[in-house]
C-alpha cells in the first residue's frame, strides 16, 4: 500500500526504493536522515565544484521523484527544495528517543564526584572529537570532572592515541557496548554530551540522539551550532557551546559542574518532559502510521 524508505547515507540507496515504487504501484516515503552532499564534508571528504553539481542533480532529482519526504530536522527543508528545483512537501518527523532508555527508571540524582560527562556514539569525523579533547585538556586541572566516551567506529585508533598523547587522565575510553548497557551508563553519568562538527551540513542536522539524551533526564552539555543548539535552548534542557570551540565547552562544563543540584535536575527534568512531546517512541510510532496511510489514501499531508 505504501513504501517507506530509511534515507540514511549515501542517499542514492533510495533508487531501491524507487525501484519498489514501479514494482509495487505504491506510493513512496523518503525519510531524509543525511543532506547530502553535505554530509561528505561533514565526515571530511573534499568535493570538487563540478563533482557537486553532479551530485547535487542527482539527489535533486531522487527528492523529485518521491511521493513524500519525511524530514527529522527543521534545517533540511530550504536545502531540499533548493537541490529539487521547485516546492516539496516536507514533514518533520524526527528520529525517537532509543527505546530501552526512554523506557528506564528515573536515574538517581545525586551531586556524589566525579562528574562525568558521557559521550556515546560512533566514532566518526561528523563528530566533533577534536573539541571534546580540547576541553578536556583545558579542565586537566579539575579533578573532580571527567569524560567517558562509549563506542567505536573509524576515528576509535585516533581517538585513543590522541588520548594518550596529551595524557589525558580525564577521558576513559569505554569502547562498545551493547544497545542493553546504555541505560545504565547514562544513569551513572551526570550530563550527556552531544559535539557535531562544525559544518554548515550539521548546523542544520539534528542527531538522532538528542532525543535519547532528553529522554535520560539528565541535564545535557552540546558543542553544536544551528538546530541542535536551538532545540536544547527551546527545552531549557542543557547549556550550549559552538561547535567546535574548545575552550567555549570546557566552560560550559564548568558553569554546569558548578550549579546547584537542584538546577541541574531542573534542566533534566525539562529535557525529559521536552522528550516526552517530541520525541516519545510511540507516539512517532503513531504519528509516522498516520503519515503512510494517508499518504497511501491520496490525502494531502500539511507542509512542514
Amino acid at each position: 500500500d505504501a513504501i517507506l524508505f530509511y534515507g540514511v547515507s549515501p542517499i542514492f540507496l533510495t533508487v531501491v526504493g524507487l525501484w519498489f515504487r514501479w514494482l509495487k504501484r505504491a506510493p513512496l516515503a523518503l525519510w531524509v536522515q543525511d543532506l547530502w552532499p553535505g554530509s561528505l564534508d561533514a565526515a571530511g571528504f573534499r568535493v570538487s565544484g563540478r563533482l557537486r553539481r553532479v551530485l547535487t542533480g542527482l539527489v535533486g532529482a531522487l527528492y523529485r521523484r518521491c511521493d513524500q519526504l519525511l524530514v527529522v530536522s527543521h534545517g533540511f527543508p530550504a536545502e531540499i527544495q533548493a537541490f529539487a528545483g521547485r516546492p516539496l512537501r516536507c514533514l518533520f518527523h524526527p528520529n525517537p528517543a532509543e527505546e530501552a532508555v526512554y523506557d528506564a527508571p528515573p536515574a538517581p540524582r545525586t551531586a556524589l564526584p566525579p562528574f562525568e560527562i558521557l559521550f556515546a556514539g560512533n566514532l566518526g569525523r561528523a563528530l566533533g572529537l577534536p573539541t571534546l579533547l580540547d576541553a578536556a585538556s583545558r579542565l586537566a586541572d579539575q579533578p573532580g570532572i571527567r569524560f567517558r566516551v562509549v563506542g567505536g567506529g573509524s576515528r576509535g585508533a585516533w581517538l585513543a592515541e590522541e588520548v594518550r598523547r596529551l595524557g589525558l587522565n580525564n577521558v576513559i575510553l569505554h569502547g562498545r557496548v551493547p544497545p542493553s548497557a546504555m541505560p545504565d551508563l547514562y544513569a551513572q553519568a551526570s550530563a550527556p554530551l552531544g559535539s557535531p562538527s562544525r559544518s554548515p551540513t550539521m548546523s542544520r542536522s539534528l542527531p538522532s540522539k538528542t532525543g535519547t539524551c532528553m529522554a535520560t533526564g539528565k541535564p545535557l552539555l552540546v558543542s553544536a551550532d544551528g538546530e541542535t543548539a536551538r532545540v536544547v535552548s527551546e527545552a531549557g534542557a542543557g547549556l550550549c557551546a559552538p561547535a567546535g570551540d574548545g575552550a567555549a565547552l570546557a566552560a560550559a562544563v564548568r558553569q554546569l559542574h558548578a550549579l546547584p543540584v537542584e538546577t541541574r535536575n531542573a534542566m533534566g527534568q525539562a529535557g525529559r518532559n521536552y522528550c516526552e512531546t517530541h520525541f516519545a517512541p510511540d507516539l512517532l510510532a503513531e504519528r509516522l502510521h498516520t503519515h503512510l496511510r494517508a499518504m497511501a489514501s491520496g490525502t494531502p499531508a500539511a507542509a512542514l
